[in-house]
């Protein structure tokens, strides 16, 4: 006789076991009526409970197919979710854990409000979010989050390559999905721009320049290339003036939802050209 009440047995030790690992929470605690802040220090603790307060509703409002739901935040000296160490949150400033229904906070966060509205997103996101690629939803939160604080926005934009998202470029670049298109004038670089292609969809993650007009020219040169690299749409993400005056437009989320059903038929990795081109020759390449 099979013994059926093994499996469940099994799972009552793993979750026991998962319990015992997580991390201490922090000492001090202020609590509402629909949250609670953790921290070391009754001040820090007030004070992040009070911009909880201040920006959970302007989040809502931002997001579209947001939730409220009960939320506990942690500040940390150091990032875990976990007794033992993980360095994909080295180099985090915070991160939202999801089964847990917690927000993580670094206590010595440069911008601690951004980093709260930030993670405030990913909290308030639904799951028919969940279908779309992860571009988009940090895209979403920086947006939101350099809209609420936005003295904080020239700081994201150099600091928004981290660890984790090196390795997790390295890894897509790997299996075939994550692309970077270089310029290069007088043999040196002049800037590019990088993201992810599925389908006939490239979501585009930043630019650099090194030169005058350097991530200008790499955008360009970009959608010379697209017919050839089977790109019909160039995901930008995050609205700026930079952006529009190159020509960017705002795209309603029903027709974007149509356009990614249309062009996102097949996610098989397409394969780039190695180049180099030269300006004269890119109207060749299609």
């Amino acid at each position: 006789m099979r013994n059926l009440l093994k499996p469940r047995r099994s799972a009552v030790y793993a979750a026991l076991l998962c319990a015992a690992c997580q991390a201490a929470p922090p000492t001090y605690q202020v609590a509402s009526e629909a949250d609670l802040v953790r921290a070391d220090s009754p001040f820090l603790a007030t004070q992040v409970a009070q911009m909880l307060e201040r920006n959970r509703a302007r989040v809502l409002d931002l997001v579209p197919g947001s939730k409220s739901a009960r939320l506990e935040i942690w500040l940390q000296d150091e990032l875990r979710l976990y007794r033992f160490r993980r360095s994909s949150y080295e180099d985090a400033d915070g991160f939202w854990a999801e089964e847990a229904g917690r927000i993580h906070l670094r206590t010595k966060a440069r911008f601690l409000e951004r980093t709260l509205v930030h993670e405030l997103v990913h909290s308030a996101l639904d799951e028919s979010w969940s279908a779309l690629p992860g571009t988009l939803e940090e895209g979403l939160c920086d947006w939101v989050s350099t809209r609420i604080c936005p003295h904080s926005a020239a700081q994201l934009r150099a600091g928004r390559l981290s660890a984790a998202m090196r390795a997790a470029y390295v890894r897509l670049h790997g299996l075939g999905y994550a692309h970077c298109l270089a310029v290069h004038e007088d043999g040196e670089l002049a800037g590019g721009i990088y993201g992810v292609q599925l389908g006939g969809v490239f979501y585009g993650e930043s630019m650099f320049s090194t030169r005058t007009d350097g991530s200008k020219s790499a955008l360009a040169a970009l959608w010379a290339l697209a017919p050839r690299l089977g790109i019909g749409l160039l995901d930008a993400q995050v609205e700026n003036p930079h952006l529009m005056r190159l020509g960017a437009s705002l795209m309603p989320r029903a027709d974007f939802q149509r356009r990614l059903d249309e062009l996102i038929t097949d996610t098989t990795p397409l394969p780039w050209p190695g180049g180099p081109y030269r300006w004269s020759a890119l109207d060749q390449v299609h």
